[in-house]
C-alpha cells in the first residue's frame, strides 16, 4: 500500500510537495481505515480524491508517479538521456536534479525508496525500511558510490561472498539507471520485491488508457464480471464470451458479448463497441475492481470521464463497503472535478480529500482537508465559491471584450 509520494522540481513542481494516505485522528468512516497490524505499522486510508482547476497540476502529480514507476521498471537504454522534466518556470531548477520518492507498506513491513536525477544521471538512490519510530538504511548510493547496510534483516542470510558480489555488481550499475533496476537484471533476489511493488502491485490508469486484454481477463474472471455488473444496473443481463474462428487466419477468436433482454422478454446481444462509451468505460474500470480485490494499488486521472457521477459514487461506496474488498490491503487514489462527491458526511473522510493550485509563481502546491474545520460547511458550495481554492479563475466576459 501507498504511505507516502513526494516529488521535487518535476513538470510544474518546484518545491517538494507531499502526497500521503496516512489517517488521521479524524473519527469518522473509521472502516475507511487498514489498520497497522504492529506498533510499527502506519494506519493507511483506502481512497483519496484529489481536486483542483485545468492546469492546476492534478494530473501532473500522476505523471510524476508515473515517470518515477516507468525509469524503476523499464530504465534507459545505456546511450540515452534521462526523459525527466524539471520545473520551468525557475532557471535555477534546469541544472537541480529532480527528486522522488515513495513510502509504502508491502509484505508486512514499510519501505521509503526514492532517487534525485537530472538528464544524464543519477545523483542519489536510496532504500530505507520505516516505520513510527524505525529508519533503518538498507543501500545509499551517492552517483557512482553504493554503500550497503548487511546487517539489515533483507541480507543477513547473505554469506560473506554474495554480499562481495552485491558490492561489486553495483558498482558496476550505469550512471543514468537505478541500481534497484540493476538488481532485476542481475538477479540479486533480496530486492527483487521492492522492484515487484512498483511492477506489479502500483497501477496508474490515465484517460486515455485502454485495457489491452479485457476479453481473455473477463474469459478467467466472467462470475466476477458479471457480478459487478449486476451490482451497477446498466441494464444489462449477462456478459459472456463467444469464440469463432478467423476467416483470415484460421485462428480461434474469443469475443466479449454484453446480453440484454428486448420488450418481449429475449435475449439480445451486444458486441461491446456498441455499447455506450460510458459502458465501455466502466468494462476497462472491472480489471481494476479485480485489482483492489487483490492488494493492488491504483491511480486513476480523471475518473469522471465518461462516467455518471452516481456511477463513480457507487464505484467508492463497493470499494470502502462491499465483501468483495473488505479484507483486500488495496487503495484507489483519483484525481476529478467532480463536485459531487464533495461528501464528508456520507461518502468520504476529511483525510482523503485533497486539493491542488497553482500559486502565484506558477508552482502546484497540495493540501488536504485532513484537521480542517469545515464539518459544518456545505463542501460543495464552498469548493464552487473558491473557499478552499483549486478552481479556475475566469475573468469577467465583459474584460475580454466580449458580449452576450
Amino acid at each position: 500500500m501507498l504511505i507516502r509520494f513526494t516529488v521535487e522540481n518535476y513538470l510544474s513542481f518546484n518545491e517538494l510537495i507531499d502526497f500521503n494516505m496516512i489517517a488521521s485522528a479524524e473519527e469518522r468512516h473509521n472502516h475507511h481505515i487498514l489498520q497497522g497490524q504492529s506498533a510499527e505499522n502506519i494506519d493507511l486510508l483506502k481512497t483519496s480524491i484529489i481536486y483542483g482547476a485545468n492546469a492546476s497540476g492534478k494530473s501532473n502529480l500522476m505523471k510524476a508517479m508515473s515517470f518515477a514507476q516507468n525509469f524503476i521498471v523499464n530504465g534507459v537504454a545505456k546511450n540515452l538521456t534521462i526523459d525527466v522534466k524539471p520545473f520551468k518556470l525557475d532557471s535555477s531548477c534546469e541544472n537541480k536534479p529532480s527528486r522522488f520518492e515513495f513510502e509504502f507498506s508491502y509484505q508486512d513491513r514499510q519501505y521509503a525508496y526514492g532517487f534525485a536525477v537530472d538528464k544524464n544521471q543519477v545523483h542519489e538512490e536510496w532504500l530505507f525500511e520505516i516505520g513510527h519510530d524505525i529508519e533503518q538504511p538498507i543501500f545509499e548510493r551517492v552517483k557512482h558510490n553504493i554503500s550497503f547496510h548487511f546487517e539489515h534483516e533483507l541480507f543477513i542470510h547473505l554469506t560473506e561472498e554474495e554480499q562481495q558480489r552485491i558490492s561489486y555488481e553495483a558498482r558496476s550499475t550505469r550512471a543514468n539507471l537505478l541500481f534497484l533496476t540493476n538488481c532485476q537484471e542481475l538477479n540479486i533476489q533480496s530486492l527483487q520485491f521492492i522492484y515487484k511493488w512498483f511492477a506489479e502491485i502500483l497501477i496508474i490508469v490515465f484517460t486515455n488508457s485502454k485495457h489491452q486484454a479485457l476479453t481473455s481477463l473477463a474469459k478467467l474472471n466472467i462470475d466476477f464480471f458479471n457480478k459487478v455488473i449486476k451490482l451497477f444496473h446498466f441494464g444489462i443481463e449477462k456478459i459472456q464470451i463467444e469464440e469463432f474462428k478467423d476467416k483470415k487466419s484460421g485462428n480461434l477468436v474469443s469475443k466479449l458479448i454484453t446480453i440484454r433482454k428486448n420488450k418481449a422478454g429475449n435475449e439480445v446481444k451486444f458486441e461491446i463497441k456498441d455499447e455506450s462509451e460510458g459502458t465501455q468505460r466502466f468494462m476497462d474500470f472491472i480489471p481494476m475492481l479485480i485489482g483492489l480485490s487483490k492488494d493492488k494499488v491504483f491511480v486513476i486521472d480523471e475518473i469522471e470521464r465518461s462516467l455518471h457521477t452516481l456511477l463513480i459514487r457507487r464505484l467508492f461506496e463497493l470499494l470502502l463497503q462491499h465483501q468483495l474488498f473488505n479484507s483486500a490491503a488495496s487503495q484507489l487514489i483519483v484525481s476529478t472535478h467532480e463536485v459531487n462527491l464533495l461528501d464528508i458526511k456520507n461518502l468520504f473522510r476529511k483525510d482523503e480529500i485533497w486539493f491542488m493550485e497553482k500559486n502565484q509563481n506558477g508552482e502546484s502546491v497540495l493540501y488536504s482537508l485532513a484537521n480542517a474545520d469545515v464539518d459544518h460547511l456545505n463542501l460543495t458550495k464552498g469548493y464552487l465559491n473558491g473557499r478552499f481554492g483549486a478552481i479556475p479563475f475566469i475573468k469577467d466576459v465583459k474584460d475580454l471584450g466580449w458580449s452576450l
